[in-house]
């Protein structure tokens, strides 16, 4: 199994991992999830956090593109 199938399968407390972007530029990994608060984000992502380390986790809105029409 990849990692990222642990990562979505281990989800806690109705944690949602929806999307991840790479940055090759900075060799970093941008994932949106959807949760109730950081901690149900950290939970979830404990499990392979020594292969994908969590650099911080910040709260974000969706801004769809008809909203800048």
């Amino acid at each position: 199994m990849g990692n990222s199938h642990i990562v979505v399968t281990s989800a806690v407390n109705g944690a949602k991992w929806l999307h991840s972007y790479f940055i090759p530029e900075r060799d970093e990994i941008i994932c949106d999830w959807e949760a109730s608060d950081k901690e149900a984000i950290r939970q979830s992502v404990k499990v392979a956090e020594h292969l994908i380390p969590v650099k911080d986790i910040y709260a974000a809105v969706y801004m769809d593109p008809a909203f800048l029409k």
